[in-house]
């Protein structure tokens, strides 16, 4: 495990993370690797890896520009699980009424 450290006043930690995880780092990272279950990395073979240094006015649109994005979809899986909730309530007096002829499920309403 290496542990990097970035200055905090140059480098904006979630601009650099999102950096750190995509393929554009990742697979030089990988080809630089070595081993199939224990992938181990030099210290020395970091200076190979390039990272690009934005100013940080930059790094801190592009890393707050996802969430921004999803932020309107955020609350979806909420909306959409009590919909399927309330569904599943309406539904469970439905199947004993149809049963006991309560309601007339031949026809349409």
């Amino acid at each position: 495990m290496i542990r990097l450290r970035m200055r905090s006043t140059s480098f904006h930690s979630r601009f650099y993370l999102d950096a750190m995880l995509a393929d554009h780092l990742q697979l030089p990272l990988k080809s630089l690797s070595k081993g199939s279950t224990a992938v181990s990395l030099q210290a020395s073979q970091l200076s190979a890896l390039r990272l690009i240094a934005p100013t940080s006015s930059e790094q801190r649109m592009m890393a707050e520009f996802p969430d921004a994005a999803c932020r309107p979809m955020n609350g979806l899986g909420a909306t959409t699980a009590t919909a399927i909730e309330r569904l599943a309530a309406y539904r469970q007096p439905l199947i004993p009424f149809g049963i006991t002829g309560k309601i007339n499920v031949r026809e349409p309403a």
